[in-house]
């Protein structure tokens, strides 16, 4: 019964998670995520979508565009948002280390 019970929510978070996948918006570029931002009413509907953009363009290796996006919130919406900062830095990071792999190519 125990092994019957581990294999079933072993089925369920990995339904899950193919099911959190699938949910993901395809690829849009920078201007697309904006402009779907513009079109919603509040400062903080707009700054929650955006970063919640911006992790899934990490988590997808989109640097350039996570970090324009990050860029954007700082810049047009909140200069003092953490979570917009830490997309950038991170972004940067991995632009960094993917242009100095690049050169050394």
């Amino acid at each position: 019964m125990k092994l019957f019970m581990l294999i079933l929510a072993a089925a369920m978070i990995v339904g899950t998670s193919s099911f959190s996948e699938a949910k993901k918006t395809p690829q849009m570029s920078t201007e697309e995520i904006i402009n779907n931002a513009q079109t919603l009413q509040s400062s903080e509907e707009k700054i929650e979508y955006l970063l919640i953009k911006g992790d899934e363009l990490l988590e997808t290796k989109q640097y350039q565009e996570a970090f324009d996006v990050a860029q954007y919130v700082l810049t047009e919406l909140d200069p003092t948002s953490e979570k917009a900062i830490s997309i950038l830095t991170s972004a940067q990071e991995h632009l960094d280390t993917d242009g100095v792999l690049e050169s050394q190519s």
